[in-house]
């Protein structure tokens, strides 16, 4: 590790040595260089749109049938009845 580390602050004798605006030139290609490779690989988060209590019920209701079908546990069945409880007293409360 010390060799390396001697060599980095020797430098290498096969190094060019740049003027100023050679080394600005040179940084200012690679970041437009990865600017445009980090174009593609940007996504615009959607703002989420806040579903209603009647669109979770139906949601939860549609998940309960399916854990009941897929034979899963008992206390799986019982956190998501919890949940559509919670929809089903939230929806009446906004109605």
């Amino acid at each position: 590790m010390e060799i390396n580390v001697s060599q980095w602050l020797n430098g290498d004798s096969l190094e060019d040595v740049m003027t100023d605006q050679e080394l600005i030139k040179s940084v200012s290609q690679n970041t437009d260089e990865v600017d445009s490779d980090n174009d593609d690989d940007c996504e615009v988060e959607a703002i989420p749109i806040k579903m209603s209590h009647s669109e979770g019920l139906k949601a939860l209701e549609k998940a309960l049938n399916y854990v009941e079908q897929e034979k899963a546990i008992a206390a799986d069945v019982l956190l998501i009845q919890q949940c559509r409880d919670i929809a089903a007293k939230n929806r009446s409360m906004q109605c």
